[in-house]
């Protein structure tokens, strides 16, 4: 609706749809149980799940005029900046000097692959297949944790599981069918040229 260069379909509509009818079949009876469970909890996801929407199309706008990698330092560096001051006004000044190497290890892993190549990949993948499509990952993770949580840990697959992770697949396939948009770089300079 935001995006003039990424026309919201009937098709792309039907593929969402089913992507997350395969997310509640995925969880199955816990999915109903709605009064069982914290509704701020419920609130916080959903609050989450609009704004990490927003974020998708609102970077979509910026990489018009940002290449994804200065993109992603910037937003790190502000997110950093946020969290670091949240740490020491809730926890006070952190305990670097006691951490272990594979504590420090972890935080090196996962602060540079888990979240900075993850992130310049996510936004590559937002400015080259557009908002929507970039967003699709979300459909996917809990499949693979859940096939994780098989193959790894001996968990079990029921129907649902299988069934939901069929519906997700069938739907993400049908949002990505036909083109997709203009990388958003090229946008701009196609509206910058008819101007």
């Amino acid at each position: 609706a935001f995006l003039a260069e990424e026309r919201f379909s009937a098709g792309r509509l039907v593929g969402l749809v089913l992507g997350f009818a395969g997310i509640l079949v995925l969880t199955g009876d816990d999915a109903l149980r709605i009064t069982d469970s914290d509704v701020l909890g419920q609130l916080a996801v959903v609050g989450a799940a609009v704004c990490y929407g927003a974020a998708a199309v609102y970077s979509r706008t910026l990489l018009r005029d940002n290449d994804p990698v200065n993109l992603s330092v910037l937003q790190l560096m502000i997110g950093a900046a946020f969290a670091a001051t949240a740490v020491l006004v809730l926890e006070g000044k952190p305990g670097y000097g006691s951490m272990g190497l594979d504590a420090w290890g972890s935080l090196l892993g996962l602060g540079l692959a888990g979240t900075g190549i993850a992130y310049v990949v996510y936004l590559w993948l937002i400015e080259h297949t557009g908002s929507v499509r970039a967003s699709l990952v979300t459909y996917i993770v809990p499949i693979i944790a859940l096939f994780l949580g098989w193959a790894v840990l001996d968990e079990s697959l029921g129907l649902n599981t299988l069934g939901g992770a069929a519906l997700i697949i069938f739907g993400v396939a049908t949002v990505m069918r036909g083109r997709g948009p203009a990388p958003a770089r090229h946008v701009r300079a196609a509206g910058t040229a008819g101007d």
